[in-house]
């Protein structure tokens, strides 16, 4: 689980959910600039089809990097 610290703080977030809403503040949230700089990279090479596993994992351990502390479930 993902529990908010600082600005993101009170908000906790499940494993299972960690891609979807990180993936949803990226896409419509206050992070969108930054992360379609870095999404642009798989759009255009199709890296983002070949490696979708891949690509979860790196989006949820950049966005969780901040404001976020992790605890086991």
């Amino acid at each position: 689980m993902y529990i908010g610290i600082g600005a993101e703080k009170g908000k906790r977030v499940l494993d299972k959910d960690a891609f979807s809403y990180a993936f949803e503040r990226c896409v419509i949230g206050a992070d969108q600039e930054e992360f379609m700089q870095n999404f642009r990279h798989y759009i255009s090479t199709g890296l983002w089809i070949e490696k979708i596993d891949e690509f979860r994992e790196e989006l949820v351990e950049w966005f969780y990097s901040g404001n976020w502390q992790y605890r086991e479930e």
